[in-house]
């Protein structure tokens, strides 16, 4: 029999699986990290060394728990179905908890019923089975992300207190690969704390962390409310675990078992609480007579934990000789509520309470979570052993509050608020910590809101000076918050009834400024106007006496106020008033404040943001390097000032198309951002967005769509029903832009409708017309050509007036017409289009190479529609030659263009194994992207023509049913060009496999094509006339030569119309229908010579010598001008014609 694994074994197994978890996390994680790769490479083989070292004595385990209740009593029924499920026995009769699965229990009841006491006992009672047991608050996200940076420190303490060895940064980078920190750069211990503990990230590490553990415990207490606290961002999804919740609210839980905690404990179980509770020395007291009494104590309050441990500590903190008789006023009948049963213990216990003690729990009910021993001897309040902290129970947090008299309420209030708010800090010298405390306390921060509302707030009228001020600190922090609600509705009672001329407060004008700064952020532009209008009505009015008040400088004042009104005209899309008024304004403060002053460093970030949006990078990019360098050295690295600086760098060197430079940028801001500022600040949700764009613009479409999507959805939520909000609008079109790169034209064409309808709605025409470009470009994918060019001409005219707009647009929409009139079939315009586009490019001071080149490539497309098969390839050669100085995601860009153009020139040059070598190369780069977008299946047309021509039929047939079924599918139509253009080529594919109902099918086919083109596109289009010319041939094939001749006199009429007479396209269809003058010639001669006999023959070849002489002539010059352009295919028809003609 085999020897059972020793621990040490089992722990080198453990080693072994982290090494392979940690392996394939660097292989999809860090991609394109490859000195990390190495890091992780060269370590993982010592960590298994060290993990395989351990014995089940040597391992630290993690416990992040309060301490045992030594009081606790009952629920053992309870206790016992919560260890039935997480720990059943097998029918061999081992313990299935100790299997690969995640159990998850949900313990709900009334408040006070001893739900937390009761997982709190399940988890000491079976510490020895679990690795790891982890207790956190689920009340909030910031409950969570507490919990979780707790957690933390209990990890990383493990592996500090069992890992040794080796110097100390090389040990600290170990234990960062170990618990996930695969990006890390740490050397000591702060390091390792703070990466691991930083923000929303805590939690998603501590996910991805715990199913590395067998077997861990993971409590979410107090877990309420599923829309303040999302508990599925922590909870793992695999590994071998169990979760326990506490809740008041059963519908709250999704869990398969639920358990529900009774209010009441048995009356036994009442009895030995009160007798712990109570303390030795009051158990030691009592005789017979008082057990009885403490039963009828206990059964009087209904055997309630929350009464029954009340009730015992107010017995243990009497003085002399106290018992359970001692214990007067039980309810006066069981049917009384319990609420007024409880009440009766509270009243007692506060006239028990000092005057300092009571205030204080009146204030802590007020707002401040907190008290003192006094409170906490007598259970009134409980300490988080880890912590530190006090907080309050639910139900006594309640009776408190009735106990605050009317006119001692609102001195109450006012504290609380005052309290609160001087914790905060709105100064130049703010820190990146200030963001990080203050939305900690937002549940603090919003209860001081409600006092500030309900208790401090008069009916009407102004408010006093203090109160305003508290206001305002409020609506201060929502605003640095991105609550942008509850800041608008504060600003808004600090400023109510305010008559300048009668206030002396010259705080006001900051109160005006940040209300107006909080309209511009809402998208109210005018109102947001009108106050910095009235503050600069103040400044002007202030006397000189005001002058320090107001910051020193009336002048300086000022000019802060000027910079508010030219940020709106910023976002107002007038970029060049903005730019006017923010130059003058720099130009003083510069002189009189100095290049570095924070107010300077302000507008050089406003001047560089217009810049960028005028399209100036290079003067941009310049700026907001300055800006980034100057706050970092004046606030840090993690201020969320000079995030926003880093933000504004990687938006300019994504336009500059440096996309992995600046998608690593915004990883680390992101980061930053989101332990600062929380997931769903704006700021935070900006850089989402923005990195979003980048994985769009590196082909990444799907995690763009799912990132663009998530930020528009969590934008909602933040500015509510501002639906037309630019911020939200500008993201609608991010959305907008991907779902059109994935094909779903429907959705982009809503987005981008509903966009450009609330830029004109708000006067923003210049996002508007940029948007009415992207609608050009779904209809101009989805075949409507007419209307696209239409939509596109009107949004050109208006962006080449508006001076303001960046350049960038204008080309943009200049590059859209030209694919248009190239679809349209109009090669010359397009091309003359293309090439103007062409020179501005390479005019500008840094030409973008990958823009220059994917223009070149349409240039090629055209080229190959006019025929010109040797100067579209010398196109494409060149462009292959000048693509290797790319980097690699442009570089894959104009690859695929070329690729596939090149593929299209080989097809007609009749090189079919070329071309479909080509076409097989890019349908694998798109296979392995999983982008199966309208030109994937235009490759697969491809080859589908290339088969036909090679005469595999049923391959290429196959192929070409392949591309009509992908593009009905993504553009959820029937008409649409490119689909008429594969059926008509599956047509001429059926017509010349020659099997016996293929005629028929291919005359359906060639005639739906037609009728198709006819409807979607102009009858000169060269779309048009092929598919006139493929029906000729059917019909010529059926021998109905008469209607063969008609459509093919008509597709020549066109052809010479459009391109004129000597246009190989012209002369490919006179062959066609020299093909229809040679048969006619011999059926009139056959027909003439079975009426005459053999006699007649000089008289048919007389007959019929005009047709025939024409056919000649019109084979000669089509060959002849076949020969000149290199057609081979083209060539080999016309001369296979003569030869039927001069061998007859």
């Amino acid at each position: 029999m085999a020897s059972q694994p020793s621990s040490q074994d089992k722990q080198a197994e453990h080693g072994t699986a982290l090494a392979a978890r940690l392996s394939a996390s660097a292989g999809t994680v860090l991609a394109h990290d490859t000195s990390l790769v190495n890091i992780i490479g060269s370590q993982v083989n010592e960590n298994r060394c060290w993990q395989g070292r351990y014995t089940k004595e040597d391992v630290y385990p993690v416990r992040e728990l309060p301490p045992a209740n030594p009081s606790f009593t009952g629920r053992q029924q309870e206790l016992d179905k919560i260890r039935s499920v997480f720990w059943a026995l097998t029918p061999d009769g081992m313990q299935a908890g100790s299997s690969g699965s995640i159990k998850t229990i949900t313990l709900f009841g009334l408040a006070g019923a001893g739900k937390s006491e009761v997982a709190l006992r399940y988890a000491h009672d079976h510490d020895d089975k679990y690795d790891v047991i982890i207790w956190i608050k689920a009340k909030s996200e910031a409950d969570l992300e507490t919990g979780a940076s707790r957690a933390w420190d209990r990890i990383i303490s493990r592996y500090t207190a069992t890992w040794s060895g080796g110097p100390l940064p090389e040990l600290y980078q170990r234990i960062a690969l170990s618990v996930h920190l695969f990006d890390a750069q740490v050397s000591d211990f702060n390091d390792l704390k703070r990466e691991a503990t930083s923000g929303q990230h805590s939690i998603e590490r501590l996910k991805a962390w715990l199913p590395g553990n067998r077997p861990w415990l993971l409590i979410l207490d107090d877990y309420n409310e599923p829309e303040a606290c999302k508990i599925d961002s922590l909870l793992p999804s695999t590994g071998m675990g169990h979760v326990l919740i506490t809740s008041r609210n059963p519908s709250v839980s999704t869990t398969d078992v639920q358990i529900e905690i009774p209010p009441s404990l048995g009356e036994s179980e009442g009895v030995e609480l009160l007798k712990r509770t109570a303390g030795r020395l009051v158990y030691c007291c009592c005789g017979k007579l008082d057990c009885q009494h403490a039963e009828t104590l206990v059964s009087s309050f209904g055997c309630f934990p929350l009464a029954i441990s009340l009730i015992g500590s107010e017995l243990r903190e009497q003085k002399g000789s106290v018992t359970f008789r001692n214990y007067p006023n039980l309810p006066s009948s069981t049917a009384e509520p319990l609420s007024s049963k409880l009440g009766t213990i509270f009243q007692r216990l506060f006239k028990r309470l000092s005057r300092r003690a009571r205030e204080l729990i009146q204030l802590y009910t007020t707002a401040v979570h907190g008290a003192v021993a006094e409170l906490h001897s007598l259970s009134l309040v409980s300490q988080d052993p880890n912590s530190g902290s006090l907080s309050i129970h639910s139900l006594v947090h309640k009776y408190a509050g009735t106990t605050v008299k009317h006119q001692e309420k609102k001195q109450l209030s006012q504290w609380a608020v005052e309290m609160v708010t001087a914790t905060f800090d709105f100064g130049h010298n703010r820190s990146a910590d200030q963001w990080t405390y203050e939305r900690s306390i937002l549940p603090h921060v919003n209860r001081c809101f409600a006092i500030l509302l309900s208790d401090l707030t008069p009916g009407e009228g102004p408010l006093d000076v203090q109160t305003r001020k508290l206001a305002y600190r409020l609506a201060q922090t929502y605003s640095q918050l991105g609550q942008m609600k509850g800041a608008t509705t504060l600003y808004e009672l600090a400023l109510r009834d305010l008559e300048l001329r009668s206030t002396s407060d010259s705080a006001v004008i900051d109160v005006m400024n940040s209300y107006g700064i909080c309209l511009r952020l809402e998208a109210k532009y005018e109102d947001a106007a009108k106050w910095h209008a009235r503050a600069k009505e103040f400044i002007e009015n202030a006397p000189p006496s005001w002058e320090l008040s107001i910051g020193g400088s009336k002048r300086l004042k000022m000019l802060e106020t000027e910079l508010n009104l030219a940020a709106i005209s910023l976002d107002q899309g007038r970029h060049g008033d903005a730019k006017k008024e923010l130059e003058r304004i720099l130009e003083q403060q510069q002189e009189e404040l100095g290049e570095s002053d924070v107010a300077t460093v302000k507008t050089q970030w406003q001047l560089a943001q217009v810049l960028y949006l005028m399209g100036n990078l290079g003067n941009a990019l310049e700026r907001f390097r300055f800006v980034y360098e100057s706050r970092k050295n004046r606030y840090g690295d993690h201020h969320p000032t000079t995030l926003e600086a880093a933000h504004s760098i990687s938006t300019v060197l994504e336009e500059m198309g440096e996309y992995l430079k600046a998608l690593a940028l915004l990883r680390e801001v992101l980061e930053k951002q989101t332990s600062c500022l929380g997931t769903t600040h704006y700021s935070t949700l900006k850089t989402k967005n923005t990195i979003a764009s980048l994985y769009e613009c590196q082909g990444l479409y799907d995690e763009a769509l799912r990132m663009s999507r998530q930020v528009m959805k969590e934008l909602e939520d933040v500015l509510g029903t501002a639906a037309n909000h630019p911020w939200l609008l500008r993201v609608r079109c991010g959305v907008a832009d991907v779902e059109l790169r994935l094909g779903k034209y429907e959705d982009a064409r809503k987005n981008y409708t509903a966009a450009y309808e609330g830029f004109t709605t708000r006067g923003m025409m210049g996002d508007a017309w940029p948007t009415q470009i992207n609608i050009t470009r779904v209809l101009r994918d989805i075949g409507q050509y007419d209307a696209a060019f239409i939509r596109c001409e009107e949004a050109l005219e208006e962006l080449q007036k508006n001076p303001d707009i960046d350049r960038r647009f204008v080309s943009v929409a200049k590059f859209c017409k030209a694919t248009i009139l190239e679809l349209q079939g109009r090669y010359e315009e397009a091309l003359q289009l293309y090439a103007e586009r062409f020179r501005e490019e390479e005019e500008q001071p840094k030409p973008d190479l990958v823009e220059i080149l994917k223009m070149r490539c349409f240039f090629g497309s055209t080229t190959t529609k006019q025929s010109r098969y040797q100067d579209a390839l010398q196109i494409y050669n060149d462009i292959e030659e000048e693509v290797q100085k790319l980097d690699k995601s442009g570089r894959s860009i104009v690859e695929l263009l070329a690729m596939r153009g090149k593929a299209d020139v080989y097809l007609q040059l009749g090189r079919y194994d070329d071309a479909l070598k080509l076409y097989q190369t890019v349908c694998s780069i798109k296979e392995t992207s999983q982008l199966k977008d309208p030109e994937y299946y235009y490759t697969v047309y491809g080859k589908g023509r290339a088969y036909i021509e090679m005469r595999k039929f049923d391959e290429g047939l196959g192929f070409l049913q392949d591309a009509i079924n992908g593009w009905k599918l993504i553009f959820d139509t029937a008409d649409h060009p490119y689909i008429f253009m594969a059926m008509e080529h599956m047509g001429l594919g059926l017509l010349r496999r020659g099997e016996a109902l293929d005629n028929r099918k291919a005359h359906s086919l060639c005639k739906q094509a037609l009728e198709g083109c006819e409807k979607m596109l102009r009858d000169g289009h060269p779309q048009t006339c092929q598919a006139r010319a493929s029906l000729g041939a059917v019909l010529a094939e059926q021998n109905r030569l008469n209607e063969a001749s008609n459509v093919y006199a008509a597709s020549l009429r066109e052809r010479r119309a459009e391109f004129g007479d000597y246009h190989p396209s012209t002369l490919e269809v006179r062959r066609l229908l020299a093909d229809i003058l040679w048969r006619r010639h011999r059926y009139w001669k056959v027909w003439w010579m079975s009426v005459t006999g053999p006699g007649g023959r000089g008289k048919a070849l007389a007959a019929s010598s005009i047709g025939l002489l024409l056919a000649i002539m019109t084979m000669v010059l089509a060959y002849s001008k076949f020969k000149r352009l290199s057609w081979p295919r083209h060539m080999a028809s016309a001369m296979e014609l003569l030869s039927r003609v001069f061998r007859n």
